[in-house]
């Protein structure tokens, strides 16, 4: 059995992974769209297609890991979606494109699900928060992808040989760090247990589904327009425009190495308000400025408040009933997931009619409804029946 610290880098590493490949697919959107060429409607429909086979597979995943665990899907889920960045070097038309994003959406939508599932369970065994650093190293992923992205830019070479690169190391990592990964305690069934898991009678799960929902599609507008934004409104060159996803990485990378221990101290509904209200102000701000530096000072701050909220919204979810916990982390992950890579394709298709500067408000309004739905955060008395730690937000 490996040790907590084992089972925690091992999982570090996946959240990682995850990061980076997302990360490569972000910084290779323009030129892809360059290259074939794609419409804004067009790079639009292929988020939209890729957002709902993520949403398809992550419904999925949760019978699955109460069938098989979470560990085992983990494992072939991270194999196959670093392998499913072939797909995108290989597209040479739109409708290839549009089949390489099913691949990419379905094996990404399950790898997330079971991580976030295990990273839940493990911060149970830790007893303390912890799941917001996991999700530091998944924002250090996609920092990692935007710098590796300049600099291939710079040097003039083909963005499909570094989503080739990306592939291969990313299948190897996962596989070889796989016998670490930590495994989820199952709970005993009670008597009065429904055999089924009713994950979607539960309307705070609802609720919560629909809160990451809207983060997710503020997070999905830095990864797929921020650079878009930069080149094509701000008039950036290319290598500055790739410096804005980085700058919104770095901003969540700052914010997951200390938001655990802050969300401990003020509790999660008001660091959730908090958060949600400086992200809109940064994203305000970049839509509001006409020079690439405002606009990268924008995306960083909100990047500091994107952040912990959308980790929080897992741990919370996971802990409304321990019983059911991958059943309601894979529902909550399948609305986000559904928001970070079909949000930003209702921006596409906005864009197409109106203008981007004009489409981007709407990552701005869901950050304005997140911090007045704050309260669903809020710390819960604990049920008789299981010992919850008063910092987790749960029921």
């Amino acid at each position: 059995m490996p040790s907590l610290s084992q089972q925690r880098v091992a999982l570090t590493s996946n959240f990682l992974t995850l990061g980076f490949v997302l990360g490569v697919w972000a910084v290779s959107i323009p030129s892809i769209k360059d290259r074939m060429p794609l419409s804004y409607g067009q790079v639009g429909l292929t988020l939209l297609v890729l957002g709902l086979s993520s949403l398809s597979a992550m419904s999925v995943s949760g019978r699955l890991m109460s069938h098989f665990g979470e560990r085992r899907i983990l494992i072939c889920g991270g194999a196959a979606f670093g392998l499913s960045a072939l797909g995108p070097a290989a597209a040479g038309t739109w409708p290839e494109l549009l089949a390489a994003a099913v691949v990419l959406g379905a094996c990404s939508g399950t790898f997330d699900a079971s991580q976030n599932a295990l990273a839940v369970a493990l911060e149970r065994k830790i007893g303390r928060p912890v799941i917001i650093s996991f999700h530091a190293w998944f924002s250090a992923g996609g920092l990692l992808a935007a710098l590796l992205g300049s600099v291939v830019s710079q040097a003039g070479i083909d963005v499909r040989w570094l989503l080739v690169g990306t592939a291969a190391a990313a299948a190897t990592l996962s596989l070889c760090l796989a016998p670490w990964l930590p495994a989820a305690p199952r709970p005993a069934r009670t008597e009065d247990e429904p055999a089924g898991q009713p994950a979607l009678r539960n309307r705070r799960i609802i609720v919560l589904g629909l809160v990451a929902f809207a983060l997710f599609t503020a997070e999905g507008a830095a990864y797929d327009w921020s650079n878009l934004y930069l080149r094509n409104v701000i008039g950036a060159a290319p290598n500055v425009a790739t410096l804005a996803f980085g700058a919104f990485s770095v901003g969540m990378i700052i914010v997951r190495v200390i938001a655990d221990r802050v969300v401990a101290h003020v509790g999660p509904d008001k660091y959730c308000r908090a958060a949600t209200i400086l992200a809109a102000a940064g994203l305000g701000l970049t839509l509001l400025c006409n020079n690439a530096p405002m606009a990268i000072l924008g995306w960083t701050l909100a990047g500091l408040g994107i952040a912990g909220t959308v980790p929080l919204t897992f741990s919370v979810a996971g802990n409304v009933d321990p019983r059911h916990s991958s059943t309601y982390v894979s529902r909550v992950a399948a609305f986000g997931y559904c928001g970070l890579l079909a949000g930003p394709s209702l921006i596409g298709f906005i864009a197409q009619v109106t203008t981007l500067r004009i489409a981007l408000i709407v990552p701005v309004v869901c950050c304005l409804l997140v911090a007045g739905a704050a309260g669903i955060f809020k710390a819960r008395p604990a049920r008789p029946t299981a010992r919850r730690p008063a910092w987790s937000g749960r029921p």
